[in-house]
């Protein structure tokens, strides 16, 4: 599968089948996935610690029990994104969109989400 960003411009490809295992590959490649478009994505219990994705796009994504330790998040669109009992600890989230985000029983501890729309979010401290 491959993965792109806005422009079109492809950031990594692989021969997983399914999304969520080829978005796993390059957070472990460290792939710079800036702006990768993910719109409503199963990434449920995806381990993406460490990634570095600013401003991507996971509108309505389902990130449910993932794993977002130190996480690289500045700007991205969670709207209307579930991360019940996500790890978020550490993640990075300024000036982001979380608007109706799910934040319910999510690990948040040292997570920031500074100039973040943040309205309507469920569960977020």
């Amino acid at each position: 599968m491959k993965l792109y960003n806005r422009n079109g411009d492809q950031l990594f490809s692989d021969a997983s089948t399914t999304l969520k295992a080829t978005v796993e590959a390059a957070v472990a490649a460290t792939t710079n996935l800036t702006e990768v478009q993910l719109p409503g994505a199963n990434l449920t219990s995806a381990n993406l610690a460490s990634a570095n994705m600013p401003r991507a796009n996971l509108y309505g994504a389902d990130l449910s029990s993932a794993t977002l330790t130190s996480v690289s998040f500045t700007g991205v669109n969670l709207y209307g994104a579930n991360l019940t009992s996500a790890n978020c600890t550490n993640a990075v989230m300024d000036y982001g969109n979380l608007y109706g985000s799910i934040f319910t029983s999510a690990t948040q501890t040292g997570m920031t989400h500074v100039g973040a729309n943040a309205y309507g979010a469920v569960g977020l401290v």
